[in-house]
């Protein structure tokens, strides 16, 4: 799951690990749609809303929903070097392909732009994208604190964290075995004790942002090892009862997001998303049931494409808008709410199309490559 975050995936495991939870799914393609509306701050009705300003937050849902979903697949699988290997595999190309196509879109513009710039001019001289850069972005090494923030598509740190931490997580459970449980709180401990000792809010992005993703990956990961003993008692509260509980997460993560964006609190932000998950992996209740929706199922699928190509539709837009103006054939009013508003719901369709572009040419066909590879890793050895 990965936010960016990858869906649930499966290595010949038991049944358990086959579940899809659809409800976080479609509730994982809301918050990429939350991060969107977060990334175009224009004057509209709904970018002055405190929710909204405080959407950044919405990665730590993702950091969440991965620890769960990736603990609930692999915590007893990861045995021996060959699972691990399987397991990475795996999270590679469900992660890479997307992100590198991205990349060489943003390449394929800066490359563009040189042509009219002396000869001789390093790439980057004017955006900030340079070659150093792109480097980083390409390895998955810009979450490390090497830049205050990568111009090589900005949310890709959060892909650089996702990586490493699927490694980290690999071999605490290989090291770990069955004591797993406290390799989790382990993470989330030393993720928890980095941000808050190094940060003054949760708005931590390349400086750390590999431990920010150790934060709620751990939280999420333990709560998906609890799950199977808590899961009756949640159960038994009926459909009534869970409901409520739902309408309640909702609405405490929309106060708390609006509410503690910009101060210390905001470094509780796993913890809240953990009791979110929490709330909905139950799927018993109508919201999560009205989450079975096809529009909200699709947004799930859809959610690291969202997450991923959102910046550069944005960019491309703004191109178009400014050519237009210059050329006195089509002007919005940026002082207007409501101009911005449909400006905003304009991007929102503009990005939703592009990721059912980027899915279908690079997503999905990077997450069939990888079950390949994977089967072929484990034949292997078998």
């Amino acid at each position: 799951m990965n936010i960016l975050p990858p869906g649930a995936a499966t290595v010949g495991v038991p049944a358990r690990a086959g579940r899809r939870f659809e409800a976080l799914d479609s509730l994982r393609g809301v918050c990429a749609l939350i991060v969107v509306l977060y990334h175009y701050p224009v004057a509209s009705h709904v970018g002055h809303m405190a929710f909204v300003r405080g959407g950044y937050l919405f990665v730590d849902f993702f950091f969440v929903l991965s620890g769960f979903v990736i603990a609930w697949n692999y915590g007893s699988r990861i045995t021996d070097g060959v699972r691990l290997g399987e397991f990475l595999i795996r999270r590679f190309f469900r992660l890479v392909p997307l992100h590198w196509f991205i990349l060489s879109l943003y390449l394929a513009v800066e490359l563009w732009g040189l042509r009219g710039q002396p000869p001789g001019t390093p790439m980057g001289a004017e955006t900030g994208k340079t070659l150093e850069g792109l480097i980083r972005a390409a390895t998955m090494t810009n979450s490390f604190g090497m830049d205050s923030q990568s111009k090589w598509n900005m949310p890709s740190w959060s892909i650089s964290a996702e990586w490493w931490t699927y490694v980290a997580f690999g071999l605490v459970a290989l090291v770990t075995g069955r004591a797993l449980k406290l390799g989790m709180a382990g993470m989330a401990l030393l993720g928890a004790a980095v941000c808050v000792g190094y940060h003054a809010t949760m708005h931590i992005v390349p400086d750390h942002g590999l431990l920010r993703c150790f934060f709620g990956f751990g939280l999420g990961g333990l709560l998906a090892l609890l799950y199977p003993a808590v899961e009756p008692h949640v159960r038994r509260l009926g459909p009534t009862l869970l409901s409520v509980l739902e309408v309640a997460a909702i609405l405490g993560v929309g106060v708390f997001v609006a509410l503690s964006y910009d101060n210390a609190a905001s470094f509780l932000a796993p913890v809240v998303f953990t009791i979110a998950v929490l709330v909905f992996a139950a799927e018993g209740g109508v919201v999560a049931r009205r989450l079975h929706g096809r529009f909200w199922l699709r947004a799930g699928v859809l959610s690291y494409s969202i997450y991923l190509v959102h910046q550069f539709v944005m960019a491309r837009y703004h191109g178009v808008l400014g050519w237009l103006d210059r050329r006195d054939i089509f002007r919005l009013d940026p002082t207007n709410p409501w101009h911005m508003d449909l400006q905003t719901l304009v991007v929102l369709g503009l990005v939703w199309v592009a990721a059912e572009c980027t899915w279908r040419i690079a997503e999905k066909p990077g997450q069939q490559l990888g079950a390949r590879l994977a089967k072929r890793w484990r034949e292997a050895f078998a």
